[in-house]
């Protein structure tokens, strides 16, 4: 009935001023010309009935939000050492000492009346559910990271009051993830995704999200703000990835296959909008446009929650060709700075923080050319100059934008130019000679790093072991390069007498192990994992996901498997090497 009647007096205050608004006149004869169309002779009764409905309304609204919470409720005191200790806290201390700042409004969160008294509200469900971790006195360490980085609490209260299931999943992320417990309290908008029915369920491919991030940016005309948008949509995106990732409800290759998705999505839709921006100084983008290659784990859809884009650009114009705009460009100078701004649009720190890092270092020019290379020139390099590790690099490419369109001339260009390279090296003497060379480099320089098995990537049987047999014996017999393309590789090498029966098994076990805890590694830490100073959450986190009793279980076994794994690797090298 308010609602009625707020919508009522809403279409007679626009049909009075034929115009476009909610709000009732200031002057005495406009308020009274209202009160007469809205059939009431006495305009005070007629106003403190309004006021009346709104105070009504608001009083509703308010208890569906915040049940059970009253605005004027004074907060509790902080909870004393014994029922601390009861709940299961071995630092009692510490943690009162925690909830005697949050409780003090020495934080952004908690400065307000309004705030203290919601987090009042909330304090006894909270110190129940901090119990139930594995480590209170860790999770309680994570959740005080949280807050802390919050700007104001009473919205992040407030949702919690009226969804108890999103301070259940910040406690637990607190009690196992310390980046994502920081990344939330940095970005607590992200909590509001977690309302979306869809969040536990397996993010769709790189098609549908590029189309739902490109609805986002859509009605956006500012061009900083699209940078913003993005940002915050991918942030929300990883976010429900890595809370996946965490609760075991994807495995290693679906987290994979997400988090590439979301970073080629925001590659495919952001980079029309750098282009437009960019033509507004410099003109469109003369000859046929560009395109973008991406390698490393975006190439191979194998990303984790930590990784950088790896790519290159590449551009067909004729050599004379020139932009059409109010400060014109030769193409050799359009098309590097354009790839400049791209870059700039994915790594440059703007109010929502950084998209990607992008990494360019693999283009043919290496570090010190231009950052944009032209097809011409990239066929040729590719043709008659490339090294064999550069080829290696090759067999994770794949054109992901570009060229205005999908599936556009250039872009299959492109592609057909890294298989013809990759192909005029199948059964070349000098891929495996160079690629053992690369191997002992490899190896000399991350020797430090050999002996200690939690450095999934270069621990003697590591990540970069197992992934390096894997380019290489799908560059030597041209292997597929779809996605797991490593995983197939490493079970084809027994038939091609490179493995002996069941080591190739092994080690594509070996590669899943790594590849999860590298996923939750990247997801929950800012720094790699070490199991002396890592908090016990994590620990269980990491034996859940594979499925073993407890952690020293699955360090025992992660021992085994990468030393078997390396000892299968050194023996086939030498096996290779002894051929050739």
């Amino acid at each position: 009935a308010d609602y009625t009647a707020h919508r009522t007096l809403e279409h007679r205050l626009q049909m009075i001023g034929d115009a476009q608004t909610q709000t009732i006149p200031s002057g005495e004869d406009a308020r009274a010309r209202v009160a007469a169309l809205s059939a009431s002779q006495d305009r005070t009764a007629w106003e403190t009935g309004i006021a009346a409905r709104l105070k009504r309304v608001h009083a509703s609204v308010e208890a569906f939000f915040v049940p059970a919470t009253p605005g004027e409720r004074a907060p509790e005191p902080p909870p004393d050492d014994d029922s601390l200790v009861n709940a299961g806290f071995t630092r009692p201390e510490a943690a009162r000492a925690l909830f005697e700042r949050w409780t003090s409004g020495a934080l952004p969160a908690t400065r307000s009346p309004r705030a203290r008294a919601l987090f009042a509200h909330l304090q006894p469900s909270l110190i129940a559910k901090l119990a139930r971790g594995a480590s209170p006195d860790e999770a309680i360490v994570q959740f005080d990271r949280f807050l802390s980085g919050l700007p104001a609490g009473v919205q992040v209260f407030s949702l919690f009051c009226a969804n108890p299931h999103l301070l259940d999943l910040v406690v637990e992320v607190s009690a196992i993830a310390p980046r994502l417990a920081g990344h939330l309290g940095r970005a607590p908008g992200v909590l509001d995704a977690l309302l979306d029915p869809d969040f536990f369920e397996p993010l769709p491919e790189a098609e549908t999200l590029s189309a739902e991030l490109d609805t986002v940016l859509a009605p956006l005309a500012d061009y900083e703000r699209v940078l913003d948008a993005a940002r915050r949509w991918a942030r929300e995106q990883k976010f429900r990835a890595g809370v996946q990732v965490l609760r075991a409800l994807s495995d290693e290759a679906e987290a994979a296959r997400a988090h590439s998705a979301i970073a080629e999505a925001c590659l495919v839709a952001l980079l029309p909008r750098v282009e437009a921006e960019f033509a507004r100084r410099h003109g469109p983008p003369p000859g046929r446009g560009m395109a973008v290659l991406a390698l490393g784990k975006l190439g191979s859809r194998e990303m984790t929650g930590g990784s950088d884009l790896d790519l290159i650009v590449i551009y067909d114009a004729p050599g004379d060709a020139m932009s059409e705009g109010r400060r014109p460009l030769a193409a050799a100078q359009y098309y590097p700075r354009l790839t400049q701004a791209l870059v700039a649009a994915f790594s440059a720190p703007t109010a929502e923080g950084r998209l990607y890092e992008i990494d360019m270092r693999l283009r043919p020019s290496g570090r010190q050319g231009p950052v944009a290379t032209s097809l011409a020139a990239f066929s040729t390099y590719q043709r008659e100059t490339a090294w064999v590790w550069e080829h290696l690099a090759l067999t994770r490419a794949r054109v992901v934008a570009g060229a205005g369109a999908k599936a556009c001339a250039l872009g299959e260009e492109v592609a057909s130019t890294v298989t013809q390279a990759l192909a005029a090296r199948r059964g070349a003497v000098e891929v495996i000679a160079q690629a053992s060379t690369m191997r002992d480099r490899l190896i000399e320089a991350h020797q430090r790093e050999r002996s200690t098995p939690w450095a999934l990537k270069h621990t003697a049987g590591g990540l970069m072991e197992i992934e390096f047999l894997a380019q290489t014996a799908i560059l030597y017999h041209g292997l597929d390069r779809g996605a797991g393309a490593a995983g197939s590789a490493l079970l084809t090498l027994e038939a091609l007498g490179w493995l002996k029966a069941s080591e190739g098994q092994h080690l594509n076990e070996t590669l899943v192990l790594l590849r999860t805890l590298q996923q939750i590694e990247r997801v929950a830490l800012e720094r790699p994992f070490d199991p002396e100073t890592t908090g016990l959450g994590l620990r269980q986190a990491m034996a859940r996901a594979l499925e073993v009793a407890n952690f020293d279980t699955l360090e025992h076994h992660l021992q085994e498997s990468t030393t078997q794994a390396g000892e299968i690797i050194e023996h086939c090298f030498q096996r290779l090497g002894a051929t050739d």
